[in-house]
Formats: structure tokens, sequence, C-alpha cells
């Protein structure tokens, strides 16, 4: 027995159209034949395709997720200013130091950044073809970096000392009734780091309402003076009697309880920040965006306090957080919201 195989519709459909048309009856006229395979009907809202639709931009990464990569990579173990455009470190790396730095940070928008680039050529001149403001806008790989407002001078905390400076720290900011705030920009200059190893391009800034960028010096220095280390733009270190627990501090092994008890006679809690403590540095505070080795030239000076900020004056940034970096680690530290407000050691 044969077995015949038999074809599927597919390739009666292929043999069908090879054929050609079918001619029909004596007259010889000719029937067209349909479409072999018909077009699949294209579903309602399906517009995936379409060569002109813009592609949606990537959701924003967390914000905690810059956190993580606070700090470039090291190529090298030794201070080699070759691969920092010049600078040198001030204070050498001893293991069991930590560089510790009190910020309020703030990420630029696109079209922020693009304002604020254009603010640098014209506050810049060259010798030969290289300039001498070095942007802090971008990396080197043109990645946009963020910018921030200093509450603290670059200090060095001991390795016994990191859990109880964070702790005391963040209980103040706690307690302190700080609560989110805004800032606006008021104009363009040139400032010297504290050693004068450096100039930074800055734009200068608004004194924020409820007086909140004073308040946080204020608690910043406090906090870095119980652990002996210098305030920001203070001329005096907290007054802290001398005691049979300097030891204790200078390791660390101490607690809240045991500051209190460092009051000078005749000062009542004078680790708290009262009215009288507070000083207005509001001209002090700033957001570097370059920064030269050597001190800029007078023309450099003179374009910088007659640039017009444009639509940097509509800028307005707000901050909910305190950042407290130690090392690498950058612990957020949340300003309150709530109503009521702080009697701590270093509130309100």
């Amino acid at each position: 027995m044969i077995l015949v195989e038999y074809s599927d519709s597919n390739s009666e459909a292929e043999a069908e159209s090879r054929r050609g048309p079918e001619r029909t009856g004596s007259t010889g006229s000719m029937k067209s034949l349909p479409a072999t395979v018909p077009h699949k009907r294209k579903r309602d809202g399906d517009d995936s395709k379409q060569p002109n639709q813009p592609t949606p931009p990537p959701p924003p990464l967390p914000a905690g997720f810059h956190d993580l990569y606070a700090s470039g990579s090291k190529t090298s173990t030794a201070d080699d200013p070759s691969l920092h455009g010049g600078r040198q470190r001030l204070t050498p790396h001893v293991e069991g130091n930590w560089p510790t730095h009190i910020y309020l940070e703030w990420y630029p928008k696109p079209t922020e950044s693009n304002h604020l680039l254009d603010l640098i050529p014209t506050s810049k001149t060259s010798t030969g073809d290289k300039p001498i403001t070095n942007s802090l806008l971008e990396s080197g790989l043109g990645t946009p970096l963020p910018l921030h407002i200093s509450l603290s001078r670059p200090v060095i905390l001991l390795t016994p000392q990191r859990d109880n400076f964070l702790d005391l720290f963040k209980k103040a900011i706690e307690r302190s009734g700080v609560r989110p705030f805004e800032v606006s920009f008021k104009a363009l200059d040139w400032v010297p780091n504290h050693e004068n190893t450096r100039w930074f391009l800055v734009l200068r800034l608004e004194r924020p309402r409820d007086d909140s960028l004073n308040r946080l010096l204020c608690i910043s220095n406090k906090a870095l003076g119980s652990f002996r280390q210098p305030p920001l733009y203070a001329t005096r270190e907290p007054e802290v009697k001398a005691s049979a627990l300097e030891d204790r501090r200078r390791r660390g092994s101490y607690d809240i309880r045991s500051l209190r008890s460092e009051v000078v006679p005749g000062k009542e809690r004078a680790n708290v920040i009262s009215k009288q403590d507070e000083v207005d540095f509001s001209s002090h505070f700033h957001i570097s965006i370059g920064w030269s080795l050597g001190s800029p030239p007078a023309v450099a000076l003179e374009l910088a306090r007659t640039a017009d900020l444009g639509e940097l004056q509509k800028v307005s940034i707000r901050f909910d957080a305190v950042k407290l970096k130690v090392g690498n680690a950058v612990t957020v530290v949340q300003l309150p919201t709530g109503v009521e407000m702080g009697k701590g050691l270093i509130g309100s």
C-alpha cells in the first residue's frame, strides 16, 4: 500500500500562488485569487514599534545610591598630587584616623547645571591654553557631581570616637527643632580655604527662614568641640572644663551624660546652644562650583563679583537632611518634621 503525503494549508496556498490566476469558462476570463497569507491586524494601542515615538527616560536612582559611591576609586596608596590636579593632602593618612565632614548635599538638575557651567568660563583666565579654574560640577569622565554646603571643617576622628560622635550628632539634630528648609543664591565670589592652599569659585547664599544654616552650624561646632575638634567659621571652641574624664574623652569612651557633667562652673550647660551663643555667619555660607590652586588674578575676581546670576536667582534648594561622612561611610541624618521643639544637649 502506497502512503500519500498530504500537504498542509500553507503549502497549498503557496502552490496556488505559483499556478497564477485561474481561468473560468470558454471566454478565458481571469478570476483573481485572494492573498495567500493575510497580514495580521495590528492591535489597538500597540505603538511600541513606531519609529518617531520618543523613548521614555529611565527612572531616577534612589537617593541612597549616591552615598554608596561617595568616594572615587584609589589608584595609589601614597599621596600623589598629580592624581588630584596638583592638590596636596594637608593631613597625612594615619591608620586609625578617620577624615570627617558634615555638610548639606545638593544634586543640581540638568538645566541648573548648565546655568552653573555658564558661570565658570566668565570667571577664569588662562595661562597659555590651560585654564586656572577647575569645575566641581563634573568628573573627569563627564559624570555630574553633587555640590554641598559645608557645616564643618575637614576634621579627624579616632576609631573609638566614631560611634560616640555619630550618636551624639544624631541626637543633637533630632532635638534641635531645625526643620527642612530652602536656600537661594545671592552672588558669585572667590574665597580661599582655611589654609589658603586653594581658592574656590562659590555661590553665596541668602539667609534662609528660621536661620537654619546658622543653627545647624552651631550644632556641628558644638558637637565637634566636645571632641576637641576646631569649629568652622567660629573663632573659639566651646568651653569645656578639664576633668578626670579627659583621657576617657580622647579614647572615645564616654557618652552624652558624661559630657553634661563637664560644664564650666558658673556657666550653665555650656555645651547647649543658647541665643547668646549664636553668631550670624550668614555671609560665610556658600556652594563651591570651581577651584584653583592659586589666588585668582584681579580680573577674575572682578568678573565674579559683577556676574549676573540670571536664571539661578530663581532657583530654590530644599534640604531635609544633613550628611555626616566618616571615612568613606556616609550617614544621612533627617531633619525633624514634628511639632515638638527639641531641648536636648545641643538642641534649641
